[in-house]
């Protein structure tokens, strides 16, 4: 993933293959938080490369008992959003 950031009003992401290993969603966050530093310049350029290569690299917060338990309560609950009128039947 290439991150353009432009002096002006705009940014552009650019994405290119890296690899065949998806980011968790506790690492995308922290590179949304990489790509606000970067647009508002309180990242350098080499505090924002290291920061990348560390969650890149960095392994899950949680145990995967909990990531399998918090993986069916999101799928309980979108399916609840996507099926409630046939609760109220």
């Amino acid at each position: 993933m290439f991150v353009r950031v432009g002096t002006g009003e705009s940014s552009r992401v650019d994405v290119a293959p890296g690899g065949n290993v998806p980011l968790r969603l506790d690492q995308v966050d922290e590179l949304n938080r990489l790509i606000d530093d970067i647009r508002h310049a309180t990242s350098t350029v080499s505090d924002a490369s290291d920061r990348l290569q560390t969650l890149l690299v960095a392994s899950p917060g949680n145990p995967s008992w909990v990531r399998v338990v918090g993986s069916g309560v999101l799928t309980v609950g979108q399916g609840l959003l996507l099926n409630r009128g046939s609760a109220t039947s």
